[in-house]
């Protein structure tokens, strides 16, 4: 009767510990996170070729919170990426982290929505905005005109 009483003591204790660990375990995550929930949005990152490598670099070194994506695409020379970042984030502070420099060379365009970055994709055909082509098509009439 001793040696069965002294198993369940053992048992007790045993489970009574793992519980004990379990919640400091718990506690000392969320003090490292200070109690504080993630809440991800999606970006949408198109740029000129080399780009992705380099904004990853660029965010890995920042102190931003962010999480890699990816965009499944049977061909690999697709010039867009995806990333989770932290919703409180501000899409300037994302930029800032990126660099001037970096976006300008390789032409980095940041889209907050799926819809924005699929209109982005359906109206690049040349690259001129709406103003531009109005302003080709003057210049056209005009040599038209004198030639004719």
């Amino acid at each position: 009767m001793k040696v069965k009483s002294t198993i369940t003591d053992i048992k007790l204790g045993i489970n009574q510990l793992t519980q004990n660990l379990k919640n400091e375990l718990h506690l000392g995550a969320e003090e490292k996170l200070g109690r504080k929930q993630m809440n991800w949005i999606t970006i949408y990152i198109t740029g000129e070729d080399g780009f992705k490598e380099e904004v990853l670099r660029r965010l890995e070194h920042s102190d931003l919170e962010f999480m890699p994506g990816y965009i499944g695409n049977s061909m690999e020379t697709n010039n867009y990426d995806m990333y989770w970042i932290d919703k409180d984030l501000d899409i300037r502070a994302l930029k800032e982290a990126i660099g001037a420099k970096t976006i300008w060379k390789y032409r980095i365009r940041v889209y907050q929505s799926l819809e924005q970055f699929i209109g982005s994709q359906n109206n690049e055909s040349n690259g001129f905005t709406d103003h531009d082509n109005e302003l080709i098509q003057e210049m056209r009439r005009g040599l038209i005109k004198r030639t004719a």
